[in-house]
């Protein structure tokens, strides 16, 4: 298979990737910061098997996202010199937001296993409140992959004018994310809809990454654009 075809694989997987994501979020159905402890703890026992199934689709949609990976970094190292230094940074942020997720999930599923209906409510909010605060903080590695990939892609002549400003976007509002610490209730806490909206950004970022390496797999070819050279339009 030459790299063309690898290049068409990995934004495809960098699409579907993200779709598995989006799917496995919302299959056990979503809890309100509202919500007691009892309520947390009966949602566990209700929606076991969702949950199983949550952390599945989750990690296989981790799996297609490292494939996207490797072939986005592949793409983007051609922009740089021999050092290579934001296409690494880019790389290592994006492991380490893999692995709080993956992290978040395994305890989300652990407990769901076999202890759900054992464990005690308080401790149910506990450990549900832990890895929801762990994807908010997510969004300082995820704010880092999506600023210097925009970085590089501006350098690069086989990304659109347009795919920049959309990982500017998506950089500023994970780096925001944190931020929804201070809300315990309403629309801006971790658990409200404005939760929602750093996921979303990243989501939409990847998979139009994606969209372009499958539509353009002559991007692996694309070396940095001289000054004078116009950027493609798409």
């Amino acid at each position: 298979m030459d790299h063309k075809r690898w290049e068409q694989l990995g934004g495809a997987a960098g699409i579907i990737g993200m779709g598995m994501i989006v799917v496995a979020l919302f299959l056990p159905g979503t809890l309100t910061p509202e919500d007691s402890a009892q309520e947390i703890r009966q949602f566990m026992i209700d929606n076991r098997s969702q949950l199983l199934a949550q952390a599945a689709l989750v990690g296989g949609g981790v799996l297609l996202f490292l494939l996207f990976l490797a072939t986005l970094r592949n793409v983007l190292r051609r922009t740089e010199a021999d050092t290579g230094e934001l296409s690494a940074v880019m790389s290592g942020s994006a492991l380490v937001a893999v692995a709080m997720i993956l992290t978040a999930c395994a305890v989300s599923a652990g407990v769901v296993y076999r202890s759900a209906t054992a464990i005690d409510p308080t401790l149910a909010r506990v450990i549900f409140d832990a890895t929801t605060v762990v994807f908010t903080f997510v969004g300082i590695p995820t704010a880092v992959f999506a600023g210097t990939a925009a970085v590089l892609m501006r350098r690069s002549a086989a990304f659109p004018v347009w795919m920049p400003i959309l990982g500017g976007v998506a950089a500023v509002v994970n780096a925001l994310a944190p931020l929804t610490l201070f809300f315990t209730k309403g629309a801006w806490s971790p658990m409200g809809i404005a939760s929602f909206v750093p996921a979303a950004a990243f989501f939409l970022f990847v998979a139009c990454a994606g969209g372009v390496l499958v539509r353009h797999p002559e991007a692996g070819e694309v070396r940095m654009p001289s000054a004078l050279a116009p950027h493609p339009a798409i």
